[in-house]
Parts: structure tokens; sequence; C-alpha cells
């Protein structure tokens, strides 16, 4: 859900590791617009044709953080987790996962902020955080 440009994808390329972005929707602050709605809920369809695909990890960077913008729906998450292949990796990001999600989960990690440079007003730097 990150529409400028960001370090962890570009490395990502240079590595050769296939990265489909397609979200061109902007940032999200309080309600999403009808076309962010519609980009993200193209973009969970065509997670079930990358499931045909010979991958051996998929990454559906914050997709949890789009039950909080009301963009997909727990049954959504759950569905994209139960009908992947047994042999592909999927990595769910984001904040927000639900008690269901969780228990389904193969592993779980929570990272959170104890201390950042935001909190003394300094702003995103190019490089660091994106």
């Amino acid at each position: 859900m990150k529409s400028w440009k960001s370090y962890e994808i570009e490395i990502l390329k240079n590595l050769g590791v296939n990265v489909d972005r397609e979200w061109n929707g902007g940032f999200i602050i309080k309600e999403p617009s009808k076309e962010q709605i519609f980009i993200v809920r193209d973009q969970y369809k065509r997670v079930f044709e990358v499931y045909k695909r010979n991958f051996d990890l998929l990454i559906l960077d914050e997709i949890v953080a789009t039950l909080h913008f009301g963009l997909l729906k727990e049954d959504d998450i759950l569905e994209l987790m139960s009908k992947k292949l047994q042999e592909l990796e999927l990595v769910l990001t984001g904040r927000g996962a639900t008690q269901k999600m969780i228990q389904k989960a193969d592993l779980v990690t929570e990272m959170k902020k104890i201390k950042h440079y935001f909190d003394k007003g300094i702003q995103a730097r190019e490089g660091i955080e994106y």
C-alpha cells in the first residue's frame, strides 16, 4: 500500500526476484477511495492466478492492514490462506491480524515500535525507512 519508491522493492528486483507491484492508489489516511477499493479487490483476485504458477514464496505486503480500512474482510484473507498450494510459503504482512488468522497461520510474529525517530519529528528518510 505504498505508492512511492521503496528501496526494499529495488533491492529485490536487483537480486532477480520477481516483484509484482500494482499499487498506484496513493496513501490511505482515513477512508479509501473507490479507486483504491477497486485496486485492492482486483489484486486479491489476482493472487489466485499467482497460485497457479510455480513459486516457492509469495509475500503479500501490508495485506493484513487492508482489514483496518475495510478493503478486504477477514474471510477474504482466510480464503487466501486456505487455498494456497501446500508447497508455497505465503507471507502476509501488516498490523491487525485477527484471532482466526493467527490460529490458521503456521508462524506469527509481531514487530512493534519501542522508540523511533518519528517521535522526535524526523520524517521518513530515503534509503532508511523507504
